[in-house]
């Protein structure tokens, strides 16, 4: 197997480790040494910081001369790493020079005498672009059925990147499950934690504090990390399909990949809206709308500026017909208005729409202070005299398009009180009537009126990735994969599905975050008990199979009256708990608390 160079954060070795790294050799790459300090378990260690590895195969540590580093740890590094050693070795030993200086090119490594195929490489770091070695060797291993691989290492793969797989990782970081390799198949790097994107929307969060960075988790996990959106997953062959042809093998398959927007019911809505969904790719969409409607606003007012501040030439004819060389006294519209249409009466529709309207009427007044400032300082200049010309007034109306009754699903003092904020803000509510057709500027509901806008948000339910009706996976009448109490396929065994894609049979409940995070933690549990009866290898027949893949599994049982937390843009929110419903900026300061209490957890750095 010849070395592959990782490029990237520095990596964090440590005794801690140990189980992890035993089976590859590191060699120095250069550059400087540091020691931190980290806890595990309670318990605080020092561990040595690489900024650059290069794996080999099996060989010992021992090669490596740490005794010179200046680390207290490497001693204990080294001692640590000794019962890996191998007859076989990988390059020349760097030890005549300090492990602090660049060794010398290595030699190509021999092939590891442990197997005859390399695994698929792949290494995220952020700014740079996907390295992949071996994807040749693991694809020919994986349409063999396996052959040359150890059949004693299982492959748990985690396709998604949701809130209930970034428990997994942080789990599977601090206890492995001995003898899994762990890999994790996602579209994006950076997950998005949906209850915090009303709070990016309106300007209270960054990006960073609501989304959490998969890699390091990835690295705590020792899980192969790849950044691709699966096209298709073969059940029989335990295959998923990735872009380029690759094929990832796995014995545990669990599911978290959220949902897609459902435009296509609507003619034009995908040319001519933005979805909500899926929310890793709506911030870069909304900073663009909003740099829209800003550069509008700036334009509106320049142009206004320019022209007035400008004397018409002598002898301009009227723009009317009788040609009597008087001047036209009109003026430019005093106000611009720019109208946005949110279609979806759920949570996420009002609470986006409360968001937007709080984040663009702050900008504007931002806006607006900035050319005051510009005015007043060009009349200081000009000794008070003069003015910057005639303002033009930039104003978005925001409208809320909701087929049924708004918040359909929560209680009827709930949705009393948003009719009310929703009133006192200035957003015109359309009830009843469904969206039927869209086009440049307009849409037409099943009421037969046409409506304008010059920017649209889709945030109606999401529907599921369409790949999965080719699996083989029992779906419900949406295209969700139906799952038991176990969280686990009803007709497949070993696929487990949680978040938005999944479908409870046994317990159904509208799909939201609060069932998302509490879905963790029995998922990780299921996945230690089914590769510890995966262990046994009994061969037995489908029926046998599908019931002995549930036996010692532990249900998730969610909670029928569950506390919805909905904000309302500018740091005030309505909270609701069966029909006990409250209001006020303490509501927010409660979700502002939880959701970042859950962000700290698993942000970690590394």
């Amino acid at each position: 197997m010849p070395a592959i160079v990782i490029p990237g954060p520095p990596i964090a070795v440590s005794p801690i480790k140990c189980r992890i790294l035993s089976r590859c050799t590191l060699y120095w790459n250069g550059g400087k040494a540091g020691v931190e300090w980290t806890r595990h378990r309670k318990r605080f260690h020092q561990i040595l910081v690489l900024p650059a590895l290069i794996v080999g195969c099996e060989a010992s540590l021992a090669s490596l001369d740490l005794s010179t580093s200046s680390c207290p740890r490497a001693p204990l590094l080294n001692r640590s790493f000794s019962s890996s050693s191998s007859s076989v070795p990988c390059a020349a030993s760097p030890a005549a020079s300090s492990v602090l200086d660049p060794p010398p090119p290595l030699p190509p490594c021999p092939p590891c005498p442990s197997s005859s195929s390399a695994s698929v490489v792949k290494v995220v770091a952020e700014g740079e672009k996907v390295i992949v070695k071996g994807g040749a060797e693991r694809r020919e291993m994986d349409e063999t059925g396996g052959k040359g691989r150890d059949t004693k290492e299982k492959d748990l793969v985690l396709l998604g990147g949701g809130h209930s797989h970034v428990h997994v990782l942080k789990c599977l970081g601090e206890r492995p499950i001995p003898g899994v390799r762990l890999t994790v198949v996602t579209r994006d790097v950076r997950t998005p934690y949906s209850g915090m994107l009303p709070g990016f929307v309106a300007g209270h969060y960054t990006y960073d504090d609501c989304h959490v960075d998969l890699a390091p988790l990835s690295r705590l996990a020792n899980a192969r990390l790849i950044h691709a959106a699966a096209e298709g997953i073969d059940v029989q062959s335990k295959l998923v399909k990735i872009p380029g042809g690759e094929l990832i093998r796995y014995d545990v398959l669990a599911i978290d990949i959220g949902s897609r927007p459902v435009q296509e019911k609507v003619p034009g809505a995908r040319e001519h809206s933005i979805p909500v969904k899926p929310i890793d790719q709506f911030s870069v969409k909304w900073e663009e709308m909003r740099k829209r409607v800003l550069d509008q606003a700036i334009m509106a007012q320049s142009s206004t500026s320019s022209s007035s501040s400008r004397d018409p030439p002598d002898g301009a004819a009227a723009a009317s017909g009788d040609g009597d060389g008087s001047r036209s006294t009109s003026s430019p519209s005093p106000r611009v208005t720019v109208t946005i249409a949110v279609v979806g009466g759920g949570a996420s529709g009002v609470e986006v729409t409360l968001a937007v309207q709080h984040r663009l009427m702050k900008d504007l007044e931002e806006v607006r202070r900035k050319r005051s400032q510009r005015e007043k300082k060009g009349q200081e200049e000009e000794g008070g005299k003069g003015g910057g010309g005639e303002w033009r007034e930039v104003e978005v109306k925001l409208r809320l398009h909701t087929g049924k009754a708004l918040l359909p699903s929560y209680p009827k003092k709930m949705r009393s009180i948003f009719v009310r904020i929703l009133g006192e803000r200035g957003v015109e509510l359309v009830q009843g009537s469904t969206v039927v057709e869209m086009g440049k500027g307009w849409m037409k509901g099943s009421d037969g009126v046409e409506y304008k806008f010059d920017e649209c948000l889709w945030c109606t339910e999401g529907g599921a990735a369409p790949f999965l009706r080719e699996t083989g996976l029992e779906l419900d009448d949406q295209g969700f994969i139906k799952v038991d109490e176990y969280l686990m396929s009803t007709n497949v065994p070993d696929v487990f599905a949680t978040g938005d894609i999944h479908s409870s049979v046994k317990y159904p409940r509208p799909k939201a975050g609060v069932f998302a995070v509490r879905q963790g933690p029995p998922l990780v549990e299921n996945l230690r008990r089914r590769f510890a009866a995966i262990k046994e290898n009994v061969p037995k027949k489908d029926d046998e199979r599908q019931a002995s893949a549930r036996q010692g599994l532990r249900p998730f049982v969610p909670q029928s009256r569950f506390l919805t937390l909905v904000s309302t843009g500018n740091k005030y929110a309505v909270g609701a708990r069966g029909s006990f419903v409250l209001e006020g900026g303490w509501v927010w300061w409660l979700k502002d608390k939880i959701d970042r209490k859950w962000m700290n957890t698993y942000n970690i750095k590394g």
